[in-house]
Parts: C-alpha cells; sequence; structure tokens
C-alpha cells in the first residue's frame, strides 16, 4: 500500500522534498519556533586542511600553510573529537532520525581515522556527503568510498568509478535507451553484466540481478519525468490561454470604456460587459 501510494504521487511529480515542507513551517507557526529533526546535518570534523584557499573562512589553513604557530596548530589538532566521540554523536543523529550527514572540515581526510568515521555512517541509514578537495583521494581510498553494501546504485557508481570514459558512456547509452519501446536487447544486457561482472568481481547470477535492478529503476524514473513533464506542459498551456482570455476581456471592456465613458465592472458578467448611456 504504502509502495503503490508512492507511485501514484509521483506520477504527478510530487517528489519527497514537495512533502517535507511541513516539518519546518508547521513547528514555528504553531510549536513557538520549535522545529523536528533536521533533515540534514553537517559535522565539521577539524579545522585543519593542507591548502589555503582565498575564500575560506577558517583561519587554520593560512597558519598552517605560512608554518607559523606551530604550537598553536598542534594545540588546535588536540581539541578535535577523538573518534569514539565521533561515533556516538553519529549513532545519536541516527537515532533522532536525522536523514543526510555531511562530513566536512577543513580537510576531513587529514584526520587519520576519516575512513574509519565514513564506514561507521555507512553502517546507518543516513545519506553521506563528504567534502574534500581531493588532494588526498588515492584509487584505494576512492574505492571504499563509492563501495556500499547498501544499495545497488552504490555498487554501480564504483563500477563506473573504473571505466574508460567510452565504456561509461557505452552503458548509459543502454541503460537510457532501456526505457524505450523496444526495451533492453538480449545483447546489450548480456554486455552489461559482463562489465559488471568483470569489474566488481561479482558471480554472473548476481551481476545479472543488480543490472536488472538498476534498469528497472532506470525505467521507472525516466517514466516519471516524462509524466512530469506532461503535466508541467498542460499547466503551461492552461495558463497561458487563461491569460489570453483576461487580456481579451480587459481589452474589450477597456475599449467600451473608452467609446462609452462607462467604467466596467469589476466583477464577472457571463453575459459580457454591457454600456449604459
Amino acid at each position: 500500500m504504502k509502495e503503490a501510494l508512492k507511485q501514484w504521487l509521483r506520477s504527478y511529480g510530487v517528489t519527497k522534498q514537495h512533502l517535507n515542507f511541513p516539518q519546518y513551517y508547521v513547528p514555528y507557526l504553531m510549536g513557538r519556533g520549535r522545529a523536528f529533526v533536521p533533515q540534514s546535518l553537517t559535522l565539521e570534523l577539524t579545522f585543519r586542511c593542507n591548502l589555503s584557499c582565498v575564500m575560506c573562512p577558517l583561519d587554520l589553513p593560512r597558519i598552517m600553510h605560512d608554518g607559523e604557530r606551530k604550537d598553536f596548530v598542534k594545540e588546535r589538532k588536540g581539541v578535535e573529537l577523538t573518534s569514539p566521540e565521533v561515533h556516538r554523536i553519529i549513532d545519536d543523529l541516527a537515532k533522532f532520525g536525522v536523514k543526510n550527514l555531511t562530513l566536512t572540515g577543513g580537510e576531513v581526510f587529514l584526520r587519520h581515522d576519516a575512513l574509519e568515521i565514513i564506514e561507521h555512517v555507512k553502517k546507518t541509514p543516513m545519506k553521506l556527503c563528504v567534502n574534500t578537495n581531493g588532494w588526498y583521494l588515492r584509487p584505494q581510498i576512492a574505492d571504499r568510498l563509492v563501495v556500499s553494501p547498501r544499495t545497488a546504485e552504490h555498487h554501480v557508481a564504483a563500477v563506473l568509478t573504473k571505466l574508460g570514459a567510452t565504456t561509461r558512456a557505452e552503458a548509459a547509452r543502454i541503460v537510457l535507451t532501456s526505457a524505450g519501446h523496444s526495451g533492453l536487447t538480449s545483447d546489450d544486457r548480456t554486455y552489461l553484466v559482463r562489465l559488471v561482472a568483470g569489474t566488481t568481481g561479482l558471480q554472473p547470477p548476481d551481476a545479472e540481478k543488480r543490472v536488472d535492478t538498476i534498469v528497472g529503476e532506470a525505467r521507472e524514473n525516466i517514466r516519471s519525468a516524462r509524466r512530469t513533464a506532461v503535466v508541467l506542459a498542460f499547466m503551461t498551456g492552461a495558463a497561458a490561454l487563461l491569460g489570453a482570455a483576461i487580456a481579451w476581456f480587459a481589452a474589450n471592456a477597456g475599449g467600451r470604456h473608452r467609446d462609452g465613458g462607462v467604467a466596467p465592472s469589476m466583477a464577472w458578467d457571463w453575459r459580457g460587459p454591457r454600456l449604459e448611456r
């Protein structure tokens, strides 16, 4: 029943973002400014950074870049949250019902326990975003960032990061065209299965399930986008037609007023505007 309701709402272009607005306005209007649990939260793990960007508002990266006040930098590092403290915060956020967590700094990967913290977040239902300048992202670290056992999408992201541009483009073309009338051909399906199996090391049956899941989700997303586009086009056409009708009525009433010197009534009259002499 729940999934059927979701599909029905999506068919009209209604998404989760549209339904989440009450959690911001209802508490403010009726709860004396008290809000529900935040949907998204940002956790700053460190103020330290290996770069010193002009637009950065933090002072510690510039101090580190200049190589001065090393005792101050060491002191600031010492007051950062420890690994157990960060883990407890993550667990509390998950219990509170936070849905989206962003880890940021400074530069997150200056912490020796950054990957450990990321792995801990992956064990929770929260969606994770990591802000980084990318300086310390080696291939091994990138693989650990994108691979997660929770969803098929994470596995596909891991596959695409390992493929060349031509192969990525071909795989994307196959997935997009699978939503057409002809669907996914047997040759294209075999190609995707071999691609996933060869890149991830999955057994052929598991690779087939992975491909079927992603292709099915892609079809549903594309169909939902098409339905939304149709609804928006209809609403745009209806608004243009209504605007034209109002403009015609206003021009007609204005002309009669100009010729007869009678101010047109603002009330709607199905018989049209009349002149009184």
